[in-house]
């Protein structure tokens, strides 16, 4: 009996798994955002997802939004972070156009501490929250 040749999504997929298999990844720093990412400027916010605007945004993603700005000392509360937001005052920017990652909402302002990840096998870098 001859067993029909695996697809190709399944045959991607079982490379894709061989690698995080043979993944090693090794912590090679802990510094603030723009240490690690001098591509990330003042006033930009990197976001876990597609490129989006304020107006697309989830509510929990706006709220992280409007902390992070407070955070960085960008406003001095929450209605001066959505006001800053929604004049524009901010650049929003995908973690992954910087080979970031940050979990949940994923946002990343140029103080927060990141860590930066080397995969030894593989040769590949990411910063993380």
């Amino acid at each position: 009996m001859s067993l029909a040749s695996p697809s190709p999504i399944d045959a991607t997929n079982e490379q894709a798994l061989q690698r995080i298999y043979a993944a090693r990844p090794y912590l090679i720093g802990l510094c603030p955002a723009h240490e690690l990412l001098p591509q990330l400027g003042e006033y930009t916010v990197l976001h876990a997802g597609p490129p989006l605007t304020w107006e697309a945004m989830c509510g929990p993603m706006r709220g992280a939004l409007l902390g992070a700005v407070q955070y960085e000392g960008w406003a001095a509360d929450l209605g001066a972070a959505q006001a800053l937001v929604e004049a524009g005052g901010i650049t929003l920017q995908p973690c992954h156009s910087v080979n970031a990652v940050g979990p949940m909402a994923g946002l990343i302002t140029p103080s927060m501490p990141l860590m930066a990840v080397e995969n030894r096998e593989h040769g590949n870098r990411v910063t993380a929250h």
